[in-house]
């Protein structure tokens, strides 16, 4: 994910006086995998050039007593560092973590359990690469850089955050986000370019493209329940096929679609539009409409509606700082204008 230059130093991090520092080293090649289950920590990935990795713990002397690391065989002779805590100690704060990757061996598979926040910086991610958060934390995938994948899949379990940003994001293969529960899936780059993108919700959470050019020639777009899936700024596709099942919306007015192919079943919500053709059918209370310019070709059942687009602005979420304080950050979103409210205690 990213060029081969040396990574940057990464600052200091800031620390009380009753924390220590911890420094385990595992000189196993073939880490293509983490996995991390500590709850309340705050956990930064990076890489360096050494041939081994790193792990750098600060934090409460019995806190860091408490925390398993170890690395262990895997998928098809890779191994995976996990990342652990005894679940008899009750921590006594925060625990900051830093792992730093060999740059010639980034992540393949990702697994986060619990309330912490991970930071995935650049050159972290392999070329085949899935992201999980699991519970109530958060993952950041942070790029600086211009991102250039063959593949990328995103899961969401509960009700926590995954977060991407890059200044631009290609996948030559795909792109697939899933979203069960209450969380919420957002990216946000300038453009973002994959043959194929597929966003599911299963439940109440959502997610947000935020791109000011999104690409795909087919984009597949289901929500079961509840939740949401929105596409924002801009963007062209070749297919958009859509399936709203519940009280669920899709909003996509801001793609530019050659087909649309639509379904609701129950009281959901489609916005889209299409230049050439935009077949569509609702059972139930729900609806699809279309903005300008209207399809060459419409046959929705049992009816059609006229909407507009409503551009919004969106930021990304604050990154935890790298430090031991207790960091609240929540958005809210007030007439499509995002609040931010960071607190670090």
């Amino acid at each position: 994910m990213g060029s081969s230059a040396p990574a940057a130093t990464p600052p200091p991090p800031v620390a009380d006086a009753a924390s220590q520092k911890k420094v385990l080293t595992f000189n196993e090649t073939h880490v293509h995998a983490l996995r991390e289950g500590v709850s309340g920590s705050k956990v930064f990935v990076s890489t360096h050039s050494e041939k081994h990795t790193t792990v750098v713990l600060t934090g409460a002397p019995a806190d860091l007593e408490a925390i398993k690391a170890q690395v262990h065989m895997y998928k098809l002779g890779s191994r995976v560092l996990d990342l652990s805590r005894d679940a008899a100690t009750v921590m006594e704060g925060r625990v900051l973590m830093e792992i730093f990757l060999d740059e010639g061996q980034p992540l393949r598979a990702v697994e986060s359990v619990g309330s912490s926040e991970l930071v995935l910086e650049d050159g972290t991610l392999a070329h085949h690469a899935t992201v999980e958060k699991i519970g109530s934390g958060a993952i950041f995938v942070h790029c600086t850089k211009d991102v250039v994948l063959q593949q990328l899949h995103t899961v969401l379990r509960g009700s926590g955050l995954i977060q991407v940003d890059a200044p631009n994001l290609t996948l030559h293969a795909g792109l697939q986000v899933d979203v069960v529960g209450s969380g919420s899936t957002r990216f946000h780059t300038l453009h973002l370019r994959a043959p194929t993108v597929a966003t599911k919700v299963t439940g109440s959470g959502d997610i947000l493209l935020h791109a000011t050019h999104l690409g795909a020639d087919k984009l597949m777009s289901m929500v079961t329940g509840s939740g949401g899936i929105r596409y924002y700024e801009a963007g062209v596709v070749g297919e958009h096929i859509i399936d709203v099942s519940g009280s669920g919306k899709v909003l996509a007015t801001s793609l530019l679609a050659e087909r649309v192919l639509a379904s609701v079943v129950g009281s959901g919500e489609v916005l889209t539009q299409a230049t050439k053709a935009l077949d569509g059918t609702v059972f139930g209370s729900g609806a699809i409409a279309a903005c300008d310019p209207w399809p060459e070709h419409v046959a929705v059942s049992p009816r059609l509606t006229t909407t507009s687009h409503v551009p919004k602005s969106w930021t990304p979420r604050a990154l935890p700082t790298r430090d031991l304080k207790l960091g609240i950050r929540k958005q809210l979103n007030l007439f499509g204008n995002t609040i931010s409210i960071n607190l670090d205690l």
